[in-house]
């Protein structure tokens, strides 16, 4: 998991935004190979709004073997959305 992955995403209270959550660092575990790794979300949903870009979310635990590996806290992330382009006469 690195720094900036989008790891999920969550309405807003009281608007109809979506917004991202991604890691706010990377994360490197050790895990069997075998093992399936989990992730436990652990964030509102919806988030209580206004949010603000940057702000901390969540966290976002992975575990393998019932094992923790280890957890991130998880960062909104707001998209910018582009104009659509105008038509030309």
């Amino acid at each position: 998991m690195t720094a900036g992955h989008v790891v999920t995403t969550r309405a807003v209270s009281g608007s109809n935004d979506q917004v991202s959550l991604v890691a706010a660092r990377t994360l490197t575990v050790i895990a069997r190979r075998a093992a399936p790794v989990t992730v436990k979300i652990s964030a509102p949903d919806p988030l209580p709004g206004p949010v603000s870009n940057g702000q901390t979310a969540g966290t976002a635990t992975y575990y393998a073997d019932g094992q923790k590996l280890g957890s991130v806290s998880l960062l909104v992330k707001i998209q910018a959305v582009s104009p659509s382009p105008s038509a030309s006469p």
